[in-house]
């Protein structure tokens, strides 16, 4: 076997490890609070631009793809989930037939529960010519205190394909799951910790007798 050969198989498997990697990244993030005292989160999706192609149908358009989601969201007790939508209609388009987790049946677009506080939406995205996020759901809990989000797999206990499907370029990504706290764990702790620190840096020393 030659070197031209040798580097020409190196660079095919590249190649291929780079198609097996490329896939859409999801995003889940709290933006703040709204005029009412009610936390905003922001979900985002990011299409992966090796997979961009330049329609046969619509070369007019550039290289660009389409993305279609399945994902569900739960809000931990005892924060209360207000509302879920569509955060940019232009880009997401036109709503799907999804499998929801939470019902065992099907949904078309948004399903959205205030009494168990959980939520579907199966939606797919117009063509995108940027890799840049786009914004898919905005979702709205209650109050400005502590708040967990779970989605994905996280939100229904289930395996892979149950509320957690991203589809780019024909192919179907299912282990999408995750689970965001305001504030995170790590702040509580370290906060706590700050608390101790300064109420010892305060205590009064020991006075000796004389």
């Amino acid at each position: 076997m030659t070197v031209k050969t040798l580097v020409s198989i190196a660079l095919l498997c590249a190649l291929a490890a780079q198609v097996a990697q490329a896939r859409p990244t999801l995003s889940v993030y709290p933006t703040g609070l709204n005029g009412g005292g009610n936390r905003e989160w922001l979900v985002t999706i990011a299409p992966d631009p090796t997979t961009f192609t330049n329609p046969d149908d619509n070369p007019d358009r550039g290289l660009g793809g389409a993305l279609a989601a399945e994902l569900a969201f739960s809000i931990d007790d005892p924060t209360d989930l207000l509302g879920v939508v569509i955060a940019d209609p232009v880009d997401w388009d036109f709503s799907l037939l999804g499998n929801n987790p939470f019902t065992g049946g099907v949904t078309d677009g948004i399903y959205f529960s205030p009494l168990n506080d959980n939520a579907f939406a199966a939606y797919g995205s117009a063509f995108l010519t940027s890799a840049d996020p786009s914004h898919f759901l905005r979702m709205t809990t209650a109050g400005s205190g502590p708040t967990t989000v779970r989605y994905g797999m996280a939100a229904t206990g289930l395996g892979p394909g149950n509320g957690a499907i991203i589809a780019e370029a024909s192919t179907q990504f299912e282990d999408y799951t995750g689970v965001v706290s305001v504030p995170e764990p790590m702040s509580i702790v370290l906060m706590i910790a700050g608390i101790l620190a300064l109420t010892g840096s305060r205590r009064p020393g020991l006075r000796h007798k004389s």
